[in-house]
């Protein structure tokens, strides 16, 4: 293995004198900062994502990964953030989001087992992934955090199998992705295959009484957060639970919908957010007690579908759970892959004994949404010979 040197506040230490008791001596003269270097490439560490956030998001692919959302969360959910940022010859090349978080191992199973980890994802329930830049340097960059970070470390949403034989890699919930060519929200319905336009016209009947406001997240009320933490007490893949000021002071990308009966009570709401080219579903709340009255939840994906349509979108991120109504209404699956991974050789063995208590169990199924002369596959191209909406195989 070729010596390394390590630089830390600016000063590099040679690798005959570095020892790991010197390194902790000099980081902490200087916590927000920790350099490795090995010949062209470096891999450095901050405490928060100001100082590089033009670099950074440079490389980000969705809005989620970028330095403003990343400062959001700094500061309206903090759980001990910090960054990895590899460069090869001084140039950002890649960069990976970690947070320190208990959440339940046992997720996907019917048992819980709550631990404190280490994520490599963004410190919010989303589907993006904490890895961003170019993939070719990703299993550099996981090798270094795996020999930095300690105890349980958990990958979050990445989606090509990363090449470390050390990894647990399992099944994350897939996300449901509607990718459309529709002109407006009539063509989307005309182009649905008779029983999904069927469900989406009787579901919509319920709503037909149905106010429906939009403002900025600044509108945000207790009222809000109370629906929102009922989808909390309930959800089974809940990693953590948020403030109100979270939801309060969003930026202006983010648009607060809600929806109110005639007795001006809330029934449900949704926060999406518009990034370039994609409009994508953030959170939503929802009170259970008039839910199966006015078909709330599918009425209020349907909401977020036509919203985007007629805005202009042709990628509507719907996220990730809810498996079968967003694939009828047209959500195409994609894959999403996590590992877990414990320096301890014996731990390993043991995540891995239990690996199918551990990841999703992939739905496999299939669903023709749209008539044949307009089909949707996971590519996201269009025509006759292509096969059904939510195909993974095309």
């Amino acid at each position: 293995m070729a010596r390394s040197n390590f630089v830390v506040g600016g000063q590099e230490s040679s690798p005959q004198s570095f020892t790991a008791h010197t390194a902790s001596q000099r980081c902490n003269k200087n916590k927000n900062t920790r350099m490795y270097n090995n010949g062209q490439i470096s891999i450095k560490k901050l405490s928060s994502i100001e100082s590089i956030k033009h670099l950074w998001d440079s490389l980000v692919t969705d809005y989620y990964q970028t330095s403003e959302f990343s400062l959001h969360l700094e500061k309206y959910n903090k759980c001990f953030q910090r960054y990895y940022t590899l460069y090869d010859r001084n140039n950002l090349m890649a960069g990976a989001i970690v947070y320190t978080l208990p959440i339940n191992l046992l997720t996907f199973s019917k048992k819980k087992l709550t631990l404190p980890m280490n994520v490599i994802g963004v410190a919010v329930s989303v589907d993006s992934s904490g890895l961003i830049g170019d993939s070719a340097y990703y299993d550099t960059l996981i090798d270094h955090i795996i020999k930095n970070e300690k105890g349980i470390i958990l990958c979050l949403n990445y989606e090509s199998k990363l090449n470390q034989h050390r990894l647990i890699q399992l099944n994350a919930l897939p996300t449901f992705i509607v990718k459309h060519h529709f002109v407006d929200f009539n063509l989307y319905l005309n182009k649905m295959r008779h029983p999904y336009r069927r469900r989406v016209i009787q579901a919509m009947k319920y709503f037909e009484d149905v106010v429906k406001t939009t403002e900025l997240c600044s509108s945000f009320t207790d009222e809000h957060y109370t629906l929102y933490l009922n989808i909390m007490k309930k959800s089974k893949t809940q990693l953590e639970v948020l403030s109100k000021d979270f939801f309060k002071n969003l930026p202006e990308n983010f648009t607060l919908t809600s929806y109110y009966n005639k007795k001006k009570e809330l029934i449900i709401w949704h926060i999406t957010c518009e990034y370039k080219d994609v409009y994508s579903f953030l959170f939503g709340g929802i009170n259970y007690e008039k839910r199966d009255e006015y078909h709330a939840y599918y009425n209020n994906l349907i909401g977020i579908i036509k919203e985007g349509i007629v805005k202009g979108y042709k990628t509507i991120n719907l996220g990730q759970t809810a498996e079968v109504p967003k694939m009828r209404l047209g959500g195409e699956r994609i894959s999403k892959k996590m590992f877990i991974y414990h320096r301890n050789s014996l731990v390993r063995f043991i995540l891995k004994v239990f690996k199918k208590q551990l990841e999703h169990k992939g739905n496999s199924e299939t669903l023709k949404v749209f008539k044949n002369e307009y089909t949707i596959c996971s590519s996201g191209t269009t025509g006759r010979d292509h096969r059904v909406a939510a195909c993974n195989d095309c």
